[in-house]
């Protein structure tokens, strides 16, 4: 729902389009709310998933997912060209678009909305429990994509002086908006 308020706030001021996951129930659910909505596919085929019986095979398919998905978003946004473009945090999902895009070449400002850090959240988690997410170099592409966008967004405080830490980011390149509250 954060995409939806959001989107519902800009619309007016903005033109403002959503890429998503390909699924009838995101179509359906933007178009009836009048939201411009591109759907990308870029999953593994489940037969994948079911073979893969180890930990380590597991998250090397979760970086090949991964890479595929930045891979068609950064293909789907090469169509328009937007001033400003928000990425969330997980699986790195603006990677490809910022290794295609230098910061010093490119005039498009890239913001990434980060609630879920994966170098945060990993030390949350077992060895065991983090067989078939702990992709390969999601760590060194989620430090890329904080090192190479123009500004992250987190909802405190808290997660700001983490990430100040954890990446060795300036400051001013953060910046704190809460979650918003719907009553």
């Amino acid at each position: 729902m954060h995409n939806y308020y959001l989107l519902q706030v800009m619309q007016n001021e903005l033109d403002v389009s959503l890429i998503s996951s390909k699924n009838e129930e995101n179509h359906l659910s933007y178009h009836q709310k009048g939201i411009s909505y591109s759907g990308i596919s870029a999953h593994l085929p489940e037969i994948y998933w079911r073979i893969a019986k180890h930990g380590f095979i597991k998250n090397g398919l979760r970086s090949l997912q991964d890479w595929l998905i930045s891979l068609a978003l950064a293909k789907a946004i090469e169509s328009d060209s937007p001033d400003i473009i928000e990425f969330m945090d997980i699986h790195s999902d603006g990677y490809a678009y910022l290794k295609r895009n230098p910061k010093k070449y490119r005039k498009t400002k890239v913001i990434i909305r980060s609630h879920t850090p994966w170098g945060l959240l990993r030390s949350y988690y077992s060895n065991e429990e983090r067989q078939g997410f702990d992709a390969w170099w999601s760590l060194q592409r989620e430090d890329y994509c904080f090192q190479s966008c123009d500004g992250i967004t987190t909802p405190s405080q808290d997660l700001k002086n983490n990430l100040i830490k954890l990446y060795k980011l300036p400051k001013e390149k953060i910046t704190v908006i809460p979650n918003i509250v719907d009553t």
